[in-house]
């Protein structure tokens, strides 16, 4: 499969960001929702970026992680830091090139990022080891909703390049997984090909390495 790297190649192409502290996604107390709000993370983006940034702290201003220092200036949100990332390197599309799969992928990242309420709240995102369970039947909708969507991905990544959908699209990926979730048929190739993104494994890693007592929990 591919491993290419747009959104790494992409804040790393902006100025000043070199390794320092600008990506900041909470503390081990809040591993599982720091993951959840850091979808962009979640597919490559490293928790530091940003040369001379201020030291990473548990909350950015509006109380939510992460956010994202770039110089004086302090983005929250996982979703406006896509965006901004996308503006500040456009050469590296994160978003689809064609106006109308932009437009597509943009309108299935702000669903993710506010929908799915149900998968949220009943299946935690964690990073211990995966679990067997039947899923409640309140998630049933919702995850009929990513069946159609997923099938309609063009291979491991949706719009064939590697994308910020994909990355937003992985968190959920693995959400499922944990929970021994898999979609049937290519909605579920889909998912097993975010599942092995060499990008997401190595976000992974990074996240178990940072919150290790958060990594050998199984709950």
């Amino acid at each position: 499969m591919a491993s290419k790297q747009p959104m790494q190649e992409a804040i790393d192409g902006i100025p000043g960001f070199d390794g320092g502290h600008g990506l900041h996604l909470g503390n081990e107390n809040g591993a599982g929702a720091g993951h959840e709000r850091a979808q962009v993370a979640g597919a490559g983006l490293r928790s530091g970026r940003c040369q001379g940034a201020a030291t990473a702290q548990a909350h950015g201003p509006a109380g939510l992680v992460p956010w994202l220092d770039d110089g004086e200036l302090r983005i929250h949100d996982s979703l406006a830091i896509a965006e901004y990332l996308h503006e500040c390197c456009p050469e590296r599309h994160l978003y689809p090139v064609d106006k109308a799969e932009r437009a597509l992928a943009r309108s299935l990242c702000a669903e993710l990022h506010a929908g799915f309420r149900q998968i949220r709240t009943l299946l935690p995102f964690f990073l211990g080891a995966p679990t067997q369970s039947e899923p409640p039947v309140e998630v049933i909708d919702e995850l009929a909703r990513l069946q159609t969507l997923w099938s309609q991905a063009r291979g491991p990544f949706y719009f064939d390049e590697a994308s910020i959908l994909d990355a937003f699209y992985a968190v959920m990926a693995y959400r499922l997984a944990s929970y021994g979730i898999s979609l049937p048929g290519q909605a579920g190739a889909y998912q097993q090909a975010l599942l092995a993104w060499p990008l997401w494994q190595e976000t992974l890693l990074r996240a178990r390495l940072q919150w290790p007592k958060a990594a050998r929990q199984s709950d």
